[in-house]
C-alpha cells in the first residue's frame, strides 16, 4: 500500500559522528546503536592498548556486540576493557555498570576480525 505523503515525516539526516560508541551509556543502548548503525556509517570506539609506557591509543570499528549483563552498580568513568571469560570478545564496563560484549572489531586498514583475532 502506498504511503500517505500528508503523514509522512522525514528523519533528520544521520552523521559520522553520530557512530561514536559511548560507553557513559548503559550496554542496551550502546549495543542497539551499533545494530542500527550497521552498514553506513558504522560505528566505532577508541581504546587504549597495551600497559604503560607501551601504551597505544586505537580507533576500532565495532560490527557486533553482545549484551553481557544489562544492569548493574555505578561505575561511573570506569571503562575496563578485558578479553571476556569465554575468549571470544572483549568485556566492556559501561557508567552504570552493565557490560558489553565486543564480539567484532574491524583495525584500521585491516578487515573485520573477532575480538580473540584482534
Amino acid at each position: 500500500r502506498p504511503q500517505d505523503e500528508d503523514k509522512a515525516t522525514s528523519a533528520p539526516k544521520l552523521s559520522p559522528g553520530e557512530a561514536r560508541l559511548s560507553f557513559t551509556e548503559n550496554a542496551r543502548i550502546v549495543h542497539n546503536r551499533v545494530r542500527a548503525l550497521a552498514g553506513w556509517p558504522g560505528t566505532w570506539a577508541d581504546f587504549t592498548i597495551g600497559e604503560p609506557p607501551n601504551e597505544e591509543d586505537v580507533r576500532l570499528k565495532i560490527t557486533r556486540t553482545e549484551v553481557d549483563k544489562a544492569t548493574g552498580g555505578a561505575a561511573l568513568g570506569v571503562h575496563e576493557v578485558r578479553l571476556a571469560a569465554d575468549g571470544q570478545a572483549l568485556t566492556v564496563v559501561c557508567d552504570d555498570g552493565s557490560r558489553i560484549l565486543v564480539r567484532n572489531v574491524q583495525p584500521p586498514g585491516k578487515k573485520v576480525m573477532d575480538a580473540r583475532s584482534f
